[in-house]
């Protein structure tokens, strides 16, 4: 059975939303906006205790605007039909790649799952590291972990994918 899937992973040195000393305001409004219409996540990584708070100190540094993009496109890439192939046909329906972490909605069963997203972590990491400035390395680009919730309900799926590709409509407007 295919589910749809939020799910979001930082560069090292950025806490998950769901640790206290994450910043996460614009996951905190759109689970807001979810509560407020009824329309919770089946299944979720502290929903809850998403914190709407102040960047963190420890970083090891932020993606550039080219970075992001180059990730973005690479995603994509790895995750499409005719993909990476353990990666391949992850179902994504929105990707969005920030300064400090990368967003992504996807439909795709249980199975399977963690391992493709392993894979998207790892692969997008090398890939990013024949990219950046001389000395930039795969290892250590991404924090441990994912944060994940789980969505049954396709009117969630769908304020979640309007959020998404209104962020990616903006980061693609010229600076």
């Amino acid at each position: 059975m295919l589910l749809h899937w939020h799910i979001i992973w930082t560069i090292h040195g950025v806490g998950l939303p769901q640790r206290a000393s994450a910043p996460w305001p614009l996951l905190s409004a759109l689970y807001a906006e979810l509560a407020a219409n009824r329309l919770s996540p089946v299944q979720g990584d502290s929903i809850s205790e998403i914190v709407d708070g102040s960047r963190p100190a420890l970083r090891s540094r932020e993606l550039s605007v080219e970075e992001r993009a180059a990730v973005r496109q690479d995603l994509l890439k790895l995750g499409g039909k005719q993909g990476d192939r353990v990666a391949g046909d992850l179902g994504l329906k929105s990707v969005v790649v920030e300064a400090t972490y990368v967003e992504l909605l996807l439909e795709h069963a249980v199975d399977g799952l963690h391992q493709k997203l392993s894979r998207l972590k790892s692969r997008s990491a090398t890939l990013l590291s024949f990219r950046g400035p001389e000395g930039t390395e795969g290892r250590g680009t991404w924090g441990k972990g994912f944060w994940t919730a789980e969505h049954l309900d396709l009117a969630a799926v769908e304020i979640i994918s309007g959020a998404l590709e209104k962020r990616v409509q903006e980061q693609s407007k010229p600076q």
